[in-house]
Order: C-alpha cells, then structure tokens, then sequence
C-alpha cells in the first residue's frame, strides 16, 4: 500500500512544480491573457534559451555530452526553467483553448 502511494506521491511531482510555476508567474506578471502568438513565442523561445544556456555550460569539448546534473543547485535549476518553458506552453494553448470557447472549429 505504501508503495503505491509513494508511487502515485512521484508521480503527481512534476505536475506539482508545473502548478507552483504557473502560481508563481501569475503572482509575477499578473493574468497572462489576450497576448498575440507572437508574444508568446517570444516569450516561450526567451525560456528555450534558459534551459540551452544551463545545458550548453555543461557539454564537454571533447565527447560533447553534457556533463548534468551537476550540483543540486544546477539540477534544481534546470528543473526551474523546464518548468517555465511547461508553464508558458500550459498559458498559451489555456489561451488557445479558448479561443471560440475551445470548440474544435469544422
């Protein structure tokens, strides 16, 4: 039984840091609603660059293979931003969505 909770427990995790993400950016920037597409993925594309900048600093010249996780505080890192680049991607198809009341259009 205590297995399967656990299980569940981690499963639930990332959805969990994607939440407090998009918490955190509403708190921040306030509602993020009505931006254009292009907006968004400059916005999106800004993130991208984050997580490329912690995983370039990590590659090796000689096999290039990055060298992550490194420390706790690079990994928690690179969980940051990969959950930013989640949660912007969650606001703009929230946004998409609806558009038209997210019906499908025929």
């Amino acid at each position: 039984m205590w297995q399967e909770f656990a299980r569940v427990a981690q499963a639930l995790m990332p959805a969990r840091r994607l939440q407090a993400e998009i918490d955190a950016a509403d708190r921040r920037w306030g509602e993020q609603r009505g931006f254009p597409p292009a907006a968004w993925l400059a916005i999106l594309v800004e993130e991208v660059g984050e997580v490329a900048r912690i995983v370039t600093e990590h590659l090796s010249s000689e096999t290039g293979r990055s060298d992550l996780p490194g420390s706790r505080e690079e990994l928690d890192a690179l969980r940051t931003e990969v959950a930013q680049v989640a949660a912007v991607c969650i606001r703009w198809l929230d946004q998409l969505e609806g558009v038209g009341g997210g019906r499908e259009r025929s």
